[in-house]
């Protein structure tokens, strides 16, 4: 869905594009900054962001579900597939507390992503990690497949859906004036 007041671009985050400089109200990243070449993604923030304009990124980091299994799905983050995490990963882990953020950081609530989720769908979603990926190449094994046992003790019923929650990492800022 558009809207009329709004023009919608796509352009490169770190080399000059299109966008006239001081001309935009809002830039907004969504689970990508932590692959950009920070220096050169601000360079064009401070060129086209308009004075009192905002940039807004943000990303999600891991699920939870309930106590038990939150423990399993971190040992399985960090121990067992964590090897294979890149270091720009590890930024959504750090809650972009280390990105490079030259701009005057606006306080904003907490904001979660809460979705009802089976426990297929929550293995399938660990099976979709880039980082499971890379385990399953250098080991020719589903390392979810070992989690699937002990997923079902704490779930019981595979049918039954769970809520899981995504904590919403996010960074508001704006141009500090001079």
């Amino acid at each position: 869905m558009t809207h009329d007041r709004i023009v919608y671009k796509i352009e490169n985050a770190e080399t000059p594009s299109s966008i006239e400089e001081n001309s935009v109200d809002l830039i907004t990243v969504a689970q990508a900054v932590h692959w950009f070449d920070c220096d050169k993604f601000n360079t064009q923030v401070k060129r086209v962001l308009k004075p009192n304009g905002v940039i807004d990124v943000w990303a999600y980091g891991n699920p939870t579900i309930n106590k038990g299994l939150d423990s399993i799905i971190k040992d399985f983050h960090d121990n067992i597939v964590g090897e294979f995490w890149l270091p720009e990963n590890k930024l959504i882990d750090k809650e972009y507390s280390t990105i490079p953020f030259p701009f005057e950081e606006l306080k904003t609530p907490e904001f979660f992503i809460k979705k009802q989720v089976t426990l297929s769908e929550t293995l399938g979603r660990l099976r979709s990690w880039s980082a499971t990926q890379k385990y399953i190449d250098k080991y020719n094994v589903n390392p979810v497949d070992i989690l699937s046992q002990k997923f079902q003790d704490y779930w019981q019923d595979p049918e039954k859906q769970k809520e899981m929650t995504w904590k919403l990492i996010l960074k508001v800022g704006k141009i500090v004036s001079c």
